[in-house]
C-alpha cells in the first residue's frame, strides 16, 4: 500500500504499518478497512519490520525499496516465491539468493 505524500515520491508502507494504522482507527472501520484488517491479520508478519528492513537494506544486496517492501510483506521461504518478488533473481544474486532467504527465515523464527 502507498500513501501519496507527493505526486513525485509516494511513501510505501509495510503490511504491519497499514495494520497499525487500521488498528488506531478502530472501531469505526469502513467495510473495506475491515476487510483489509481481516486479511492483514491472517498473514505472517515479522516481529520487527524495522529489524528486517535494516537487514534487507544492506548495500551488498542492492535491493530497491519496493523489493524490500515486498520481501517484508510476503516473507518468502523458497526460491520460486523469491523469483516472483525479485525479477531476474538468479542473475542478480548469484550467491545471495540463499542469503536473502536466510535473513527472512531468521525473522520468522523470532516469532
Amino acid at each position: 500500500m502507498e500513501i501519496l505524500s507527493s505526486p513525485n515520491a509516494p511513501d510505501l508502507l509495510t503490511n504491519h504499518e497499514v495494520l497499525t494504522l487500521l488498528s488506531l482507527k478502530s472501531p469505526s472501520l469502513t467495510p473495506f478497512q475491515s476487510s483489509c484488517h481481516t486479511y492483514l491479520t491472517s498473514l505472517p508478519s515479522p516481529t520487527s519490520p524495522s529489524n528486517l528492513l535494516q537487514n534487507l537494506s544492506h548495500p551488498s544486496l542492492s535491493l530497491e525499496n519496493s523489493e524490500i517492501l515486498q520481501l517484508i510483506n510476503l516473507m518468502p521461504d523458497n526460491i520460486p516465491l523469491l523469483n516472483v518478488i525479485l525479477p531476474e533473481v538468479e542473475e542478480r544474486f548469484e550467491e545471495g539468493v540463499e542469503g536473502i532467504l536466510e535473513i527472512v527465515e531468521k525473522e520468522k523464527k523470532k516469532k
